[in-house]
């Protein structure tokens, strides 16, 4: 009898016949992180390299990553992103990485590409979604930006923090501040990451 059902089922996902994301899965969850993964673009810069463009500091693209412990919101979310099950696979790769939690605990792992709308439950399956940015309920996360910035120099990196301090609006809530030194070069970096607020 289980492996009859198991046909069945298995011939309703060949046939093309797609089956939400049952809300068991995510009616539950306590806290959200959905986190910006995408850096193909990104490379490690030397204070020589800066020289030879003539630059004193590059920063790369502000990532955004959105966190909530609203589980209302949470709920909301997942319902408006329409996760329906498919069999198709798409080649675009992924650049968010969304980890549900509950009680502290994992209780979902999403590999989403906002691209394709596209996303791969860990153990569930492969899934066709909504546009998450155009989602109201992920207006309501707290949208915490990360920015990594390579300096010529120490100078330009005090510079470049202080004035990320001096925005009123602006709370840091981590910084990691490096200085990688080789033979020939020495790389100087600051990631910070920031959340905006509207005090």
């Amino acid at each position: 009898m289980k492996y009859l059902i198991a046909t069945i089922f298995f011939s309703l996902a060949q046939c093309g016949l797609s089956q939400p994301l049952a809300e068991e899965w995510y009616s539950n969850v306590d806290s959200l992180i959905v986190m910006n993964i995408e850096n193909e673009e990104e490379e490690i810069l030397t204070t020589g390299q800066l020289e030879n463009l003539g630059l004193n500091k590059h920063c790369y693209e502000v990532k955004h990553h959105f966190i909530s412990t609203s589980s209302r919101d949470i709920f909301k979310l997942f319902q408006e992103l329409k996760f329906e099950s498919t069999t198709d696979m798409y080649f675009c790769g992924y650049n968010y990485s969304i980890t549900a939690f509950k009680e502290g605990k994992k209780a979902l792992e999403i590999s989403f590409n906002s691209e394709c709308n596209f996303a791969i439950i860990t153990e569930l399956g492969r899934f066709k979604t909504t546009n998450l940015f155009d989602n109201p309920a992920l207006m309501k996360f707290n949208d915490w930006q990360e920015e990594t910035c390579y300096f010529l120099d120490l100078y330009e990196k005090k510079n470049h923090f202080d004035s990320l301090k001096s925005i009123k609006n602006l709370n840091i809530i981590e910084s990691n501040m490096n200085i990688e030194k080789s033979s020939l070069d020495e790389v100087i970096t600051l990631i910070a990451k920031y959340e905006i607020t509207n005090r």
